[in-house]
């Protein structure tokens, strides 16, 4: 190994030494080389990045001077050296396209982690069959309006709470989310600058309290509800037997001044607790 771990052995000794431990020892032989030698030509990366062992091909799938024609045969790999294909940077719209139609669920996951996606991109991995790949693209991914109706039904709560979310979400889809069975979807609902009063209101009566306290923060944020509103969440909010912790309580009391309707005013000073903080 000596010679090997010689920086200054010439490139034609390097790779006769790789296709001599390359029958058993050619891991060994790639963890030395990357190991000693700071720089490395294109002819000794090709050498062990060809290597039947995949370990030693795994090795330099990160190479910042892998060539291209390498980065695609390694993200077409169902393995792990497509994994980390999909974790270095700058990599072309044409790979991630390979990436994203891996057989390799942990390629696919790394990819729409740690990349921008085009939209083209984006949409085959909308559908992809893990719930946790959808969910980042829900969240982060430009979409189309007809992929954002997709994604807004799917059976995973986390992806139609991000969705819920998102700023380019077409306002009939409210309809459907503020009907949804899972909390996190409603409250993401009830958060947005956009709710129209009708869903405000019926938001103000969810069972979950949570819901109701995202309402409260809105308004305590500036956002305009309608008297009755207000109302409601004031009585939701003093409801819990320790109200004073309620989230909603403590977002209502916080409202500025003079925004409170007076019947909110006087259900919240029933409590005995400070309503409206001095500013």
């Amino acid at each position: 190994m000596e010679l090997i771990e010689n920086p200054n052995t010439p490139d034609t000794t390097l790779i006769e030494l790789i296709k001599y431990h390359s029958a058993g020892s050619a891991d060994y032989c790639a963890e030395a080389i990357l190991r000693t030698h700071k720089k490395l030509s294109e002819r000794v990366i090709r050498a062990i990045a060809t290597q039947p062992i995949s370990y030693a091909r795994g090795l330099f799938a990160s190479h910042p001077d892998l060539p291209e024609d390498l980065i695609r045969t390694f993200a077409a790999e169902d393995s792990m050296i497509s994994v980390r294909i999909a974790e270095r940077e700058n990599l072309s719209d044409d790979v991630k396209k390979i990436l994203a139609n891996n057989e390799n669920g942990d390629a696919r996951f790394a990819l729409v982690k740690n990349h921008e996606l085009d939209i083209e991109t984006a949409e085959l991995l909308a559908a992809d069959k893990y719930a946790s790949i959808r969910h980042i693209v829900a969240e982060r991914c430009e979409l189309s309006e007809k992929t954002l109706r997709k994604l807004g039904g799917d059976p995973d709560e986390d992806v139609r709470s991000a969705i819920a979310r998102r700023k380019d979400l077409p306002r009939d889809m409210h309809e459907t989310l503020v009907n949804d069975e899972w909390w996190m979807v409603r409250r993401n609902l009830a958060l947005r600058s956009d709710l129209s009063e009708e869903h405000a209101r019926k938001l103000a009566s969810d069972s979950d309290v949570l819901v109701v306290d995202a309402l409260a923060y809105s308004f305590c944020r500036g956002k305009e509800m309608p008297d009755d509103v207000i109302i409601d969440i004031s009585k939701k909010a003093i409801s819990a037997i320790h109200f004073s912790f309620n989230p909603a309580w403590r977002s209502l009391i916080a409202a500025k001044e003079g925004r409170l309707p007076d019947e909110a005013m006087r259900i919240l000073a029933s409590s005995n607790e400070r309503v409206i903080r001095e500013e």
